[in-house]
C-alpha cells in the first residue's frame, strides 16, 4: 500500500513522529520528479487516518476510502496546470476550517505546492501560523526554492532524492517484474522510480528508440534532412515533455563518456558503443550549445510558443556544426 523505495530518512522521521504522538501540523516533502513523494504524502494520509491496530493497515474503511480517492476528510490538490491560484487556495482552507464529516481528524495533500502563486501561498501561512488542531497539511514540492521561506520555517521537511539502482531493481523484482527487464529498467533510472517505472511500458519504449535515433542523426544529417524530423515532434506534441527528457539524457551520456571514458554513471548504456563514438565527434562546445537549444525549446513552449518553430529552431541549432 502506497510502497515507497528508499528515502529513509524521510521515513524515520514521519514514523518516530507518529510513534512518539508528536505528528508536525505541516509536511514539506521535496526532491527530483518521480522520487515518489506524491505516493508517500499519500502513504502518511493513510498512517494517520487508518482505524486498524497495524497502521496504515490498507483493510479499514479509512484505508480504503483514501485508496479510493474517497475519503471526505482527506482532501488531495493537484493540477496540470502550471500554477495553482488563489481561488483554489481560498477554497481549501474554507474546507480547512470545517469540522471532519468522520472522525476527528483531516488531512490536506497538496501535490506541487511550488506551483502555488505568492498570492496563495500568503493565504497558506495564516494557516500554517495558526493550524487547526484537527488537520494535518501535507504539501510535495520539486523546487523548494519557489516556497516561501516563511512557509518552509513552518513545517516539517522531508528531503527525496534518488535511491540505489540496486533498490529500484529489487522493488521491481518483488512486484514480479522478470529479473532481466528489472535489471535494465532500473539501470536506466538515474535512482529515479518513476524513470525506472517507464521501461516497463512497451510505448514508451518505443518512443525512446525513435527519439534517440533522431538525435544521434540530428547532428549528421544535412539542414534538408533533419528539418523532417519536426513532423514526427508535431506528431507527438502531448509527449514532448518525456521527448527532451530522452533527448537531454542521451546528450548528457554523451559529455559524460567524453569526461570519464566509462559507461558509468551513464543513464542509455545500451548504447554505449553510439555514445563513444559520439564523444569523439562532439566537442564540449557543441554538447553545451545543443543541451542549450534543447533547454530553449523546452521554455519556449512552456511560455506558449509556436511547437513546430521552437522545435524547428532547436533541430537546426543542433545540426549546425
Amino acid at each position: 500500500m502506497f510502497e515507497v523505495v528508499g528515502q529513509e530518512n524521510a521515513k524515520k522521521v514521519f514514523e518516530n513522529a507518529c510513534k512518539n504522538e508528536r505528528l508536525a501540523h505541516a509536511y514539506l516533502l521535496y526532491g527530483p520528479k518521480g522520487t515518489q513523494k506524491s505516493t508517500y504524502a499519500m502513504y502518511m494520509a493513510s498512517k494517520i487516518m487508518c482505524k486498524g491496530d497495524k497502521k496504515p493497515c490498507g483493510q479499514c474503511e479509512a484505508c480504503r476510502k483514501i485508496i479510493s480517492n474517497s475519503h471526505p476528510d482527506v482532501r488531495v490538490v493537484s493540477t496540470e496546470k502550471n500554477s495553482i491560484g488563489i481561488d483554489v487556495i481560498r477554497k481549501l482552507l474554507e474546507e480547512i476550517n470545517t469540522k471532519p464529516y468522520e472522525g476527528d481528524k483531516k488531512v490536506i495533500v497538496i501535490i506541487d505546492a511550488d506551483k502555488i502563486t505568492v498570492q496563495g501561498q500568503n493565504s497558506i501561512l495564516k494557516t500554517l501560523e495558526e493550524p487547526p488542531a484537527d488537520t494535518t497539511i501535507i504539501m510535495t514540492a520539486e523546487n523548494i526554492n519557489l516556497i516561501l521561506n516563511t512557509i518552509k520555517s513552518r513545517c516539517q521537511t522531508l528531503k527525496f532524492q534518488p535511491v540505489k539502482v540496486s533498490q529500484i531493481e529489487d522493488y521491481l523484482v518483488n512486484k514480479g517484474i522478470d529479473k532481466e527487464k528489472s535489471a535494465f529498467a532500473a539501470a536506466q533510472s538515474g535512482g529515479i522510480v518513476e524513470e525506472a517505472e517507464k521501461f516497463l511500458d512497451d510505448d514508451y519504449i518505443k518512443l525512446r528508440k525513435e527519439v534517440l535515433n533522431i538525435a544521434s542523426k540530428c547532428t549528421k544529417k544535412d539542414t534538408f534532412e533533419v528539418i523532417k524530423y519536426v513532423d514526427f515532434f508535431v506528431d507527438n506534441q502531448d509527449k514532448s515533455d518525456v521527448i527532451f527528457a530522452i533527448m537531454k539524457s542521451y546528450f548528457r551520456d554523451i559529455i559524460v563518456v567524453k569526461l570519464t571514458n566509462t559507461s558509468q554513471p551513464i543513464i542509455n548504456y545500451d548504447c554505449y558503443d553510439i555514445l563513444v563514438e559520439e564523444s569523439g565527434r562532439l566537442s564540449y562546445n557543441k554538447l553545451s550549445t545543443i543541451m542549450d537549444a534543447i533547454n530553449i525549446a523546452e521554455e519556449r513552449i512552456k511560455q506558449y510558443a509556436n511547437f513546430r518553430l521552437a522545435v524547428e529552431v532547436m533541430i537546426l541549432d543542433i545540426q549546425e556544426l
